[in-house]
């Protein structure tokens, strides 16, 4: 089954504007039932599973799954930071 795996994509698509940074990756994996997702609390970071869903909801602003569950769209919204008169 490894073997599988190996032979497979990854395909990782990067977008930046001035006011967002977009990434989107997408695998050729079965996917998941993303709809399915508990509710994530900080102790997730512990276990092995789910680490990585819960990181993304920590740093990034939207978080948008196809319908098969193999593709994922990360959006960070840019902040301006304060002036100088601030």
């Amino acid at each position: 089954k490894d073997a599988d795996r190996a032979k497979k994509e990854i395909t990782v698509i990067a977008n930046v504007t001035p006011d967002r940074f977009q990434v989107s990756i997408k695998d050729e994996g079965e996917g998941f039932d993303w709809r399915s997702l508990p509710e994530l609390h900080p102790e997730s970071l512990l276990q092995y599973s789910g680490r990585g869903i819960f990181l993304t909801r920590i740093y990034f602003d939207k978080v948008e799954y196809n319908d098969r569950g193999n593709q994922v769209t990360l959006t960070k919204i840019k902040s301006t930071p304060p002036g100088p008169d601030t």
